[in-house]
Protein backbone atom coordinates (compact mmCIF):
# COMPACT_ATOMS: atom_id res chain seq x y z
CA UNK A 1 0.00 0.00 0.00
CA UNK A 2 2.84 2.36 0.81
CA UNK A 3 4.60 1.61 -2.48
CA UNK A 4 1.42 2.37 -4.44
CA UNK A 5 0.99 5.67 -2.63
CA UNK A 6 4.59 6.68 -3.27
CA UNK A 7 4.33 5.76 -6.96
CA UNK A 8 1.02 7.62 -7.27
CA UNK A 9 2.47 10.78 -5.72
CA UNK A 10 5.52 10.51 -7.97
CA UNK A 11 3.35 10.20 -11.08
CA UNK A 12 1.22 13.15 -9.95
CA UNK A 13 4.25 15.40 -9.47
CA UNK A 14 5.79 14.25 -12.75
CA UNK A 15 2.55 15.01 -14.61
CA UNK A 16 2.33 18.45 -13.03
CA UNK A 17 6.00 19.12 -13.88
CA UNK A 18 5.47 18.24 -17.55
CA UNK A 19 2.28 20.30 -17.75
CA UNK A 20 4.00 23.36 -16.26
CA UNK A 21 7.34 23.10 -18.10
CA UNK A 22 6.06 21.62 -21.36
CA UNK A 23 4.70 23.35 -24.38
CA UNK A 24 1.92 22.58 -26.78
CA UNK A 25 2.86 19.95 -29.32
CA UNK A 26 2.42 20.21 -33.01
CA UNK A 27 3.96 22.02 -35.87
CA UNK A 28 3.00 25.60 -36.57
CA UNK A 29 1.36 26.05 -39.90
CA UNK A 30 -1.71 27.09 -41.75
CA UNK A 31 -4.46 24.60 -42.42
CA UNK A 32 -6.46 26.14 -45.18
CA UNK A 33 -9.35 24.60 -47.04
CA UNK A 34 -7.27 23.83 -50.12
CA UNK A 35 -4.74 21.68 -48.23
CA UNK A 36 -7.52 19.79 -46.45
CA UNK A 37 -9.36 19.13 -49.71
CA UNK A 38 -6.10 18.09 -51.42
CA UNK A 39 -5.05 15.53 -48.79
CA UNK A 40 -8.26 14.71 -46.95
CA UNK A 41 -9.08 14.64 -43.26
CA UNK A 42 -8.33 10.97 -42.64
CA UNK A 43 -4.98 11.08 -44.42
CA UNK A 44 -3.89 14.15 -42.43
CA UNK A 45 -4.89 12.51 -39.14
CA UNK A 46 -3.09 9.30 -40.13
CA UNK A 47 0.11 11.17 -40.99
CA UNK A 48 -0.01 13.03 -37.69
CA UNK A 49 -0.63 9.85 -35.67
CA UNK A 50 2.16 7.84 -37.27
CA UNK A 51 4.78 10.60 -37.45
CA UNK A 52 4.41 13.34 -34.82
CA UNK A 53 2.40 11.42 -32.21
CA UNK A 54 3.66 7.85 -32.60
CA UNK A 55 4.75 7.33 -28.98
CA UNK A 56 1.47 8.55 -27.39
CA UNK A 57 -0.44 6.47 -29.95
CA UNK A 58 1.49 3.32 -28.99
CA UNK A 59 1.12 3.99 -25.26
CA UNK A 60 -2.63 4.43 -25.71
CA UNK A 61 -2.87 1.16 -27.63
CA UNK A 62 -1.04 -0.72 -24.84
CA UNK A 63 -3.31 0.87 -22.23
CA UNK A 64 -6.42 -0.15 -24.17
CA UNK A 65 -5.09 -3.69 -24.60
CA UNK A 66 -4.51 -3.95 -20.84
CA UNK A 67 -8.05 -2.69 -20.19
CA UNK A 68 -9.51 -5.27 -22.57
CA UNK A 69 -7.54 -8.11 -20.97
CA UNK A 70 -8.63 -6.93 -17.51
CA UNK A 71 -12.27 -6.78 -18.57
CA UNK A 72 -12.10 -10.31 -19.99
CA UNK A 73 -10.49 -11.65 -16.81
CA UNK A 74 -13.13 -9.98 -14.64
CA UNK A 75 -15.92 -11.29 -16.83
CA UNK A 76 -14.58 -14.87 -16.79
CA UNK A 77 -14.55 -14.98 -12.98
CA UNK A 78 -18.30 -14.40 -12.89
CA UNK A 79 -19.08 -17.34 -15.21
Amino acid sequence: MLAGTVIGIFVLFQTCWFLIKGSMTGLPGVMDKASIVKEGHVEMIGKALFTDFLLPFEITSILLLAAIVGAVILAKKKI
